[in-house]
């Protein structure tokens, strides 16, 4: 009995470190990460890629800290020469819900860009956002499970002096649950305006608590700088500021915001196919809120945003900081950090995978000892009604005796009394149904009135159907034939 039980206690051990393994394989696949420092498998097109770029040549700080690992694809300018090209990946077969990546650099669609291809045709496609860092990026390829497919890394810009004109890919995990992460596309910690466009003279520079004119007070920012339309002249200025064109990839766009509350005069506001499809403004506070707006109906549209500042009296100015994409209305403490946004996740997941595995072990082990206490009584149950039914009611003089019927007469179905035939009396049913015929065998050959029968016709009194497989069956238990045995016994 121990060892049957260490035998089921080491199934269980093997079920449960195969569901582990699975867990754990099924939450991110790791297709590229850049780290051999060459591009492997990767068909190289052109000149802009040669080799991975490493992260220990990089002198900008934020770009290094959201390298994973120390090598990633990077496409580049040398001197004044412009270099176009293209990786393309080996075939893959698509085999998980998310495909997650780190993407930067800049937000030229079909130019500098990640595109996913099926059967030679884009089916997902991402840029930069015109910053020079990595960010995260998710693609939903729930729907291609199944299909083969390829990557390809594209840099095919024209080359302008006050744009990001390359691409940066960094970390390709196939993933089945990580959520979505979230992208900043603006924080204004560059202390310029990037890429957006300034219309008029409220927006100089980014705010910082240098210059910020007395008598408002900005508090609730995020980093050094924030958009800020309150300058020297104090609210008389206007002016407007309009970011680049961006897909829309994400459930919500969050943002901090504060200054006046003068509805389409002094608002952050979402345009989408040249309606403004969202609106927020200040409320009349130097305070800073955060504010989402759900997009989710809107996912895969272009759009852009805009800071606007048309009101010249009191409390006629905007503040505007964090501009962020994301899936989580709940997130209260975003990360400065970005690769700190990466490795939170796979915390959670591991252990939310341990709780889930733990679970499973103590319904496992309830299951077991549930089921041994149950076949403890119905074997006793077993045995006492199969002896009764062999001793006293001799069943198995019935030729036509089965597993299936005797199943059908005790209630049980057959699959568990086989079992139990086993457990109980160490053989199995036809081997005791025999050994029962024999031993009646040898005590009807030997009785006065069959002495002038034929041993057949003895055995078949006792159950056998056929001579063949009583010589056989007796043999077996006998090591003697029937003539054997009665030799012995004359």
């Amino acid at each position: 009995m121990g060892r049957i039980r260490l035998n089921n206690y080491l199934k269980y051990i093997i079920i449960i470190s195969l569901f582990s393994s699975c867990a754990n394989n099924s939450n991110d696949i790791i297709f590229e990460d850049f780290e051999s420092h060459s591009f492997n498998t990767w068909k190289i097109q052109g000149t802009a890629f040669d080799k991975p770029y490493l992260a220990d040549t990089i002198t900008n700080s934020k770009l290094k800290n959201t390298v994973k690992g120390s090598g990633f694809a990077y496409s580049y300018i040398n001197d004044s020469v412009l270099n176009q090209g293209k990786l393309i990946s080996p075939v893959f077969r698509i085999q998980h819900k998310y495909i997650d990546f780190l993407i930067g650099g800049g937000q030229h669609v079909t130019r500098t860009c990640i595109n996913l291809l099926i059967d030679n045709k884009i089916v997902r496609s991402s840029t930069g956002k015109g910053q020079p860092f990595l960010q995260e990026e998710s693609w939903d390829v729930s729907e291609f499970i199944g299909q083969n497919a390829i990557m390809e890394i594209v840099d095919a810009r024209h080359y302008s002096s006050d744009d990001l004109d390359y691409i940066m890919v960094d970390n390709i995990v196939f993933s089945n649950h990580l959520p979505r992460p979230t992208i900043i596309f603006e924080d204004f910690e560059t202390g310029t305006f990037n890429n957006w466009q300034v219309e008029g003279n409220a927006f100089e520079e980014p705010g910082n608590r240098k210059n910020i004119y007395y008598p408002v007070t900005v508090n609730g920012f995020q980093g050094k700088h924030f958009a800020f339309s309150f300058g020297e002249k104090h609210d008389k200025e206007k002016g407007r500021l309009t970011s680049e064109k961006f897909i829309i990839t994400r459930n919500y766009i969050s943002f901090l915001i504060g200054g006046g509350n003068h509805p389409d005069s002094t608002c952050i506001n979402l345009i989408v196919n040249d309606s403004v499809h969202f609106s927020s403004t200040g409320l009349s506070t130097g305070e800073l809120r955060k504010e989402f707006w759900n997009v989710s109906h809107l996912q895969g549209n272009k759009a852009h945003i805009e800071i606007v500042d048309n009101y010249a009296l009191n409390w006629g100015h905007i503040i505007i900081d964090n501009i962020c994409f994301t899936d989580d209305v709940n997130k209260k403490n975003e990360s400065v950090y970005y690769h700190q946004q990466i490795v939170q996740p796979i915390y959670k997941v591991a252990i939310i995978s341990l709780v889930i595995l733990i679970i499973l072990l103590i319904i496992i082990i309830w299951i077991k000892r549930r089921k041994e206490n149950n076949s403890i009584m119905s074997k006793k149950s077993f045995q006492s009604t199969l002896l009764n039914l062999l001793e006293n009611d001799k069943i198995y003089l019935n030729s036509d005796l089965s597993a299936s019927k005797l199943a059908e007469t005790i209630s049980i179905p057959t699959s568990e009394l086989l079992e139990l035939s086993e457990q109980v009396f160490n053989k199995n049913f036809n081997q005791l149904i025999n050994e029962y015929r024999v031993n009646y065998f040898k005590e009807e050959v030997l009785k006065p009135e069959n002495k002038e029968l034929k041993l057949v016709a003895i055995a078949k009194k006792c159950g056998f159907n056929s001579k063949s497989s009583f010589y056989r069956i007796f043999k077996k238990h006998t090591n003697q034939t029937p003539t054997e045995y009665m030799q012995d016994k004359s």
